[in-house]
């Protein structure tokens, strides 16, 4: 949606579809993109950054709370929204007070936080029932398929939602504006540029001019990895990486040697054998499983790891 984005005519107060839809995708986008940059420091340096992957979410609290509180202060919009020009406001009373700034702040930092807390909970419980299913754990898939079914029916809800906006019929596009009585429109937006002879004279403070370099950094940062996500997704990008030659197989350590054709954790032939994407080895699923579950790092190589690593290996015996 973000490069059908410019085809909208900012001359209106209403925001087009493409602006909204843009602007939540260009939200979506800073939480993978830095974790895969957490990711990328852990495997370089786990006895540093490892502490940073383990509680890479309240990592990220901490800098989106920081980073939208300034954003809804200055603009009255989440940082997204103000890249699109955007600004919210109540639909009853036509202005942004303290009651939408903290129903702004709940929906953009907190409710997301404890989505991703839940949702991981949900797959931790999910993977344990595919493992071995008892009785007793019959409450727990009721619980699991009540969340799926939920959730299922909320995705369904927002699009009829978009619909609903693009017939006019409503004034908010999704669902949280819509329960906190929030819309969108575009900004009347103000020239706080300055030149190089203002820093000179004084007339900026070189604070203002740091923090202006820095959440413009910030701003485009975001729609540069929102184009590079596009660009993954497009034939163009599949057709380069397919065309890429294989890669020469890394020589074998001591360690490859010591575990071959048996788990390192239980020491046995595997079963179900399953590879950690992020160090190459293959282990028992039971066993890997039950380890990234209560540490998330690679059993051999202290990798940081997930169970979004893993892939099951299937052979003819």
């Amino acid at each position: 949606m973000a490069q059908g984005a410019h085809l909208a005519t900012s001359n209106v107060e209403r925001p087009s579809i493409f602006e909204l839809i843009a602007s939540q995708s260009l939200d979506a986008t800073f939480y993978p993109a830095f974790k895969k940059i957490a990711l990328y420091l852990g495997s370089k340096n786990p006895d540093r950054y490892q502490l940073i992957v383990k509680y890479y979410d309240e990592v990220f609290l901490a800098f989106n709370a920081i980073v939208q509180n300034y954003y809804l202060h200055k603009n009255g919009a989440s940082i997204s929204e103000s890249f699109y020009g955007l600004t919210r406001f109540n639909l009853k009373t036509n202005q942004f007070k303290r009651r939408d700034f903290i129903v702004s702040f709940a929906v953009l930092v907190i409710i997301p936080y404890l989505l991703r807390k839940l949702d991981k909970k949900v797959t931790t419980v999910k993977e344990k029932l595919e493992d071995e299913l008892s009785n007793d754990d019959k409450y727990k898939f009721i619980g699991v398929y009540t969340y799926k079914t939920l959730k299922a029916s909320y995705e369904f809800a927002q699009i009829i939602k978009y619909i609903s906006y693009l017939s006019g019929r409503s004034k908010t596009h999704n669902i949280p504006l819509f329960l906190s009585s929030i819309g969108l429109r575009h900004a009347n937006l103000q020239d706080d540029s300055f030149s190089f002879s203002d820093i000179i004279s004084g007339n900026v403070k070189f604070s203002t001019v740091i923090g202006s370099m820095v959440l413009r950094t910030l701003e485009f940062g975001g729609f540069f990895l929102q184009f590079l996500q596009w660009y993954q997704e497009s034939s163009a990008s599949q057709k380069i990486i397919s065309q890429l030659p294989t890669p020469i197989a890394p020589k074998q350590d001591s360690d490859a040697k010591k575990y071959s054709n048996i788990c390192p954790l239980c020491y046995q032939h595997f079963a179900i054998p399953t590879v950690l994407t992020i160090s190459g080895y293959v282990f028992c699923y039971k066993c890997i499983t039950k380890h990234l579950r209560r540490h998330q790092y690679c059993p051999v190589t202290n990798y940081p790891a997930t169970m979004d690593d893993l892939t099951r290996l299937y052979d003819n015996n």
